[in-house]
């Protein structure tokens, strides 16, 4: 990981020539996890490692190794195994390299990732290895967007929320379900407060009834409008 933080404080030096193929490499990956999303989450025995948690998703780099007892660096950690696992070993690198390098952007350089999600990554995921692949990219830096640039946090979350209204529709958010509404409750609470109620709740109210997943986010919709209420008792 000492090598890959080095790597990329360099290339946030450099011009985005440099840096874009980063984007298109984890595009690839992102498009090639498609097909396989189910069976591999189902085979996958997640009691041989510990289990994701919030503070996994969010950390930043450094942070995970401490997490993780990642000290000696020539032996990858156990984290690092669930990474490969779960995404291949040729995607969590990428992963790796990406939250590194956006951990050392320029704050002008953090916009072109807001950019990057909303015009090219949101409409590729269709799955949950992809949804979840996508979070843990962008999950680490929205503390920074919290604290440096406040208006983009919510373009990316509406984003986040896309993702998963079109993950829902397939049927397949089943693995993750508790980190997921666990993350999304925690930028309400944390980040954004009650910005972006109306566009949440209107996303939230087009999930699949029946699925556990709205069952957890239907809190985040909160009571109807009193407006309403008042239509139904004169109804």
């Amino acid at each position: 990981m000492s090598v890959i933080n080095a790597a990329c404080l360099l290339l946030s030096a450099l011009p985005e020539s440099y840096w874009r193929v980063m984007n298109d490499q984890f595009m690839s990956d992102l498009q090639d996890m498609a097909s396989t999303d189910s069976e591999d989450l189902a085979s996958l025995d997640l009691h041989e490692f510990p289990p994701f948690s919030l503070e996994d998703l969010v950390s930043p780099p450094a942070k995970k190794q401490r997490l993780h007892g990642e000290d000696d660096a020539q032996t990858p950690s156990v984290f690092d195994q669930l990474f490969g696992k779960l995404f291949g070993e040729a995607a969590a690198r990428t992963l790796a390299l990406a939250t590194s390098f956006w951990h050392h952007s320029s704050i002008g350089q953090l916009l072109c990732l807001v950019s990057f999600i909303k015009d090219s990554v949101q409409s590729s995921v269709r799955t949950e290895k992809q949804l979840m692949y996508v979070f843990h990219l962008i999950a680490p830096m929205l503390a920074r967007f919290h604290s440096e640039r406040p208006s983009c946090i919510l373009e990316i979350v509406l984003a986040l929320y896309n993702m998963l209204r079109t993950v829902d529709s397939t049927g397949d958010v089943s693995q993750h379900v508790d980190l997921i509404c666990d993350f999304l409750y925690y930028i309400k609470y944390s980040l954004i407060g009650d910005a972006g109620k109306d566009e949440i709740s209107e996303i939230i109210s087009t999930f699949r009834t029946d699925s556990l997943l709205y069952s957890r986010l239907r809190f985040m919709v909160g009571p109807p409008k009193q407006q309403d209420l008042t239509v139904s008792e004169t109804a």
